[in-house]
């Protein structure tokens, strides 16, 4: 998964696992095992925020070709509204195939059950 526009990366590592949360193995990289990086994939989602800690190097906000390492409150700064604004309702996807495949409920059962 990619963390910034200039080639930082979450990514297995298979070859480090012995190494790895107690030395410096990797220009920039976090490296992971396999099973955490299997993990990681099935868990995280695009635009999911990533926090480095345990090291005294930032990520540049001008080191690439946008500015995903800038800190979210310093991102809206930045902005118009000068505020997050929400857009949609949150939506589960492992319910969506669900929601798709059900009838919807006639408006006076929906009344009659308090929806």
């Amino acid at each position: 998964m990619r963390i910034s526009d200039s080639g930082e990366y979450v990514h297995s590592a298979p070859w480090s696992v012995g190494s790895q949360g107690s030395e410096n193995v990797s220009h920039g990289c976090i490296n992971v095992s396999p099973s955490n990086a299997k993990w990681f994939y099935n868990l995280s989602q695009r635009g999911d925020p990533i926090t480095v800690t345990g090291s005294d190097r930032e990520l540049d906000a001008e080191n690439g070709w946008g500015y995903w390492q800038v800190k979210w409150q310093d991102w809206v700064k930045g902005s118009a509204l000068k505020r997050s604004v929400t857009t949609a309702a949150h939506v589960d996807a492992a319910t969506l195939s669900a929601q798709r495949g059900a009838k919807p409920k006639a408006p006076e059962k929906q009344r009659a059950e308090g929806n």
